[in-house]
């Protein structure tokens, strides 16, 4: 995904643009490009890539540096609408990347184009969406014993630093037996340029990637235990008029296999991972939880497999892995 975004950002540079508005011109061409890619981007299986929020923020610069910004004031907003809207559909549906302050470069690329005066109504809507994500990254992290002053400083681009404060403070206030650092640093956050970790933060970071994974194993678990349960006895049933010498090894191998699937649903707890939706189930489709593999939208929708949702008391629940759809009848979503 973002070698994908940095090839953009190449081919703009590249682009020689003959109008009379320059700026207005790059503009559009960019909203069209992103609301394309949308699709894409938010697929389940295209992996984020290396420093994606950097890559978001060079294709921004890319297509429009600061002497070819847009003339046009309704222009620029929709460019920048259209930008916040897609980092905040990236942020739902991948949410390790909302722990990292530089996933947010891009907003304060476009808080240039208006500073000092304030987001135009369009983008702050879309803008305190991302916030609010932001601070749910926020409050995970302490959970975990982490501050981050960058993200704070991300989090004032968004809202400005009175409404950052009243809204760090407030998770302090709200989580129990918070270390009395962490709980220092979220009534009055920093304004230096660092991280601080009471457990190791490249270990955490490494546990949200690894997320997916586990994921995948909750749904092959959840697979096996569906179809051991209706037909396990059998087979050793079978097994025990046709070779009743391997009713022994296959009942240890049953029991083994169920004995990891309990391991890992213990893993999965302990991340807070749960299965939302069964195969077969029908439901409304929800593009941010839903994947209908480019087949476009439809009003309800077939579970193939579940989705693998994040969900700690207190926060919104995250998406880990969209849940693997098909369309079932009506009229299709455009």
């Amino acid at each position: 995904m973002s070698e994908l975004l940095r090839r953009i950002a190449e081919a703009f540079r590249a682009w020689d643009v003959k109008t009379n508005t320059v700026g207005d011109t790059r503009a559009r061409r960019l909203t069209r490009i992103v609301a394309a890619l949308r699709p894409m981007l938010l697929a389940a299986d295209l992996e984020a890539g290396v420093e994606l929020g950097l890559s978001l923020a060079d294709l921004i610069q890319a297509a429009l540096p600061a002497h070819m910004l847009p003339e046009s004031r309704e222009v620029r907003d929709t460019v920048a609408e259209t930008v916040v809207w897609l980092l905040y559909e990236l942020l739902r549906t991948r949410f390790s990347l909302a722990t990292e302050s530089e996933t947010y470069e891009a907003i304060s690329l476009l808080n240039r184009w208006y500073a000092p005066a304030s987001w135009p109504d369009g983008v702050a809507a879309s803008l305190r969406r991302v916030a609010g994500v932001l601070l749910e990254a926020t409050e995970l992290l302490a959970r975990q014993g982490i501050t981050d002053d960058n993200l704070f400083l991300a989090l004032v681009t968004l809202v400005g630093r009175d409404v950052a404060i009243r809204r760090t403070t407030l998770i302090g206030e709200r989580i129990a037996g918070l270390a009395p650092d962490v709980l220092r640093w979220l009534r009055q956050p920093a304004q230096g340029r660092r991280r601080v970790a009471s457990t190791n933060f490249a270990e955490e970071s490494g546990l949200l990637s690894a997320d997916e994974a586990i994921g995948r194993l909750m749904i092959d678990a959840a697979t096996f235990s569906r179809e051991t349960s209706r037909i396990g006895q059998d087979i050793l049933d079978s097994l025990a008029i046709h070779d009743p010498g391997l009713v022994d090894p296959a009942g240890k191998l049953l029991r083994g296999a169920r004995l990891l699937m309990t391991s890992a649903s213990v893993v999965a707890a302990a991340r807070h991972l749960v299965l939302r939706n069964t195969p077969g189930e029908i439901v409304e489709y929800l593009p941010a939880e839903h994947d209908l593999g480019g087949m476009g939208g439809a009003r309800r929708v077939r579970i193939i497999t579940p989705a693998v949702i994040r969900q700690i008391e207190g926060l919104s629940p995250q998406v880990v892995l969209k849940a693997r759809v098909e369309p079932i009848g009506g009229s299709p979503v455009n």
